[in-house]
């Protein structure tokens, strides 16, 4: 028995030996024990909008990133589904360098309500003067600050006015943190335009942030040499649109017509300080799950919105064992020849960190033959139509059938509803300009609760222009 449990022992050693001479990462290394020109050179790699310089201030970032405290790293990485694709979106409008969207992970670490001892807020930690220079309103309301896409909007507005004034988005970012008259002066001091130069004239976060952008680039970029996987929100998190509201609503009204829970709406929209969103003729972001978007777009869009939402109310149970995976079938993709994840994100209506967070893919980078599982909302006309151009397999749930009406034209139909005309009613086609409200006053008669009950509709699907009301004589 001993002489077998040496033998064991034995080619245990051997092949320690025979991995360490192979000189291969193996990505649960600590990053005290990766060389120095190894980080550097997945760095250079990136080519970053600033100087990858590699110190023992970028490392000692990395070292907290990936040893000290891995959790909140962790919850950085998932959180990158929510926001990444928005700073993506804002950063291309603007054509700035795409990497700028790694600024919020070093002032923020992605937490839209986040708020430092100076009382800075929001993604990009505005203090109030700043955001209100640039458009962002503070008052018994809202804190824009905390609006995911306005704060990025004036963020990239502020960056860009600082690197026109500087020259190089290395003191573009120094100025972001310190202000532009501290760099000023340091630029005075060490009579040089070069960062690296003058930063011992900075003021000491300022001394290292440019460093601490680095550190939280690489970490976004090559966390899985780390044995670091992301935390991930919930479906309602990650699959999310952002649409305009133009009338008053409440969070509770929101929640009663889209079936979102109030807790989601918060985390989404932290700015709305009284769960509310004020009336605004230019309109005020709302983020919600786009499975919710197409119902709530009825209200948004219609002039009688805050009619019809006094009538809408939350009731008791309502969220009683709620389960965002409920609202998504869950397919399976195949990668083909000439798919990437761009086309594939594009196909599938959602975007490239999406599929990323549902495959566990630390990179965009996919293969020919590879299976990609896709989530999208149950019986969405995108699914629907996927489905059939790519034959996309189903095996956990079946998408729901779209019946295709083979009346096409609207005449056809009204003679078809001619035969159950019921003479106790009236009829009345909606029109591309009517509101319900619009119907109500040629028909003072009737109510609402009537119209809805008579006609099988309610505040949650509204009738579409072209469909036959009966009106109650």
């Amino acid at each position: 028995m001993q002489f077998i449990t040496k033998i064991i022992f034995f080619l245990l050693l051997s092949q320690i030996a025979i991995a360490n001479s192979l000189n291969f990462t193996d990505p649960n290394t600590p990053i005290d024990e990766l060389s120095d020109s190894e980080i550097q050179f997945r760095l250079n790699n990136l080519n970053l909008c600033v100087q990858s310089k590699y110190n023992s201030t970028v490392k000692s970032y990395l070292k907290t990133y990936t040893v000290k405290d891995r959790q909140k790293a962790s919850a950085i990485l998932g959180r990158i589904v929510t926001y990444f694709p928005m700073f993506e979106k804002y950063l291309e409008e603007r054509n700035m360098p795409k990497d700028l969207k790694y600024l919020a992970v070093v002032e923020s670490a992605l937490i839209p309500f986040a708020e430092s001892r100076s009382s800075a807020k929001g993604l990009w930690q505005f203090m109030a003067p700043t955001a209100r220079e640039y458009n962002l309103n503070i008052n018994s309301l809202v804190d824009e600050r905390l609006d995911p896409n306005k704060a990025t909007q004036s963020a990239l507005e502020y960056l860009s006015v600082l690197h026109s004034k500087f020259g190089n988005w290395d003191l573009a970012l120094a100025a972001y943190n310190g202000g532009p008259g501290r760099v000023r002066k340091a630029i005075r001091k060490g009579k040089s335009h070069d960062y690296w130069k003058i930063k011992k004239y900075l003021p000491r976060e300022t001394r290292n942030y440019v460093s601490a952008f680095i550190a939280a680039s690489y970490l976004v970029n090559y966390y899985y040499y780390h044995d670091l996987q992301p935390t991930y929100p919930d479906m309602d998190m990650q699959v999310i649109e952002s649409i305009k509201v133009y009338h008053e609503m409440t969070f509770t009204q929101i929640s009663a017509i889209t079936g979102v829970p109030i807790y989601t709406l918060q985390a989404l929209n932290p700015s709305y300080k009284q769960n509310k969103i004020p009336r605004s003729y230019v309109g005020n972001y709302l983020i919600i799950p786009k499975r919710a978007t197409d119902i709530l777009s009825k209200y948004v869009n219609n002039p009688d919105c805050e009619y019809l939402l006094s009538h809408v109310s939350l009731y008791d149970g309502m969220f009683r064992g709620y389960n965002p995976m409920n609202f998504f079938t869950k397919s399976e993709y195949t990668v083909q020849s000439g798919d990437d994840i761009y086309k594939l994100s594009k196909l599938f209506d959602c975007n490239i960190y999406n599929i990323r967070a549902w495959n566990n893919l630390p990179t965009n980078q996919i293969s020919i033959g590879q299976k990609l599982v896709i989530f999208q909302p149950v019986g969405s006309n995108n699914t629907t139509s996927v489905i059939a151009s790519v034959g996309v397999s189903i095996p956990q749930q079946e998408v729901k059938k779209v019946v295709i009406d083979k009346y096409k034209d609207i005449h056809m139909k009204l003679k078809i509803l001619d035969k159950i005309y019921d003479s106790n009613f009236e009829y009345y086609t909606m029109k591309n300009s009517d509101s319900i409200r619009d119907v109500l006053r040629k028909y003072p008669k009737t109510t609402l609760r009537t119209l809805m009950k008579d006609n099988d509709f309610t505040l949650f699907k509204l009738p579409n222009p072209g469909d036959r009301l009966k009106i109650r004589k």
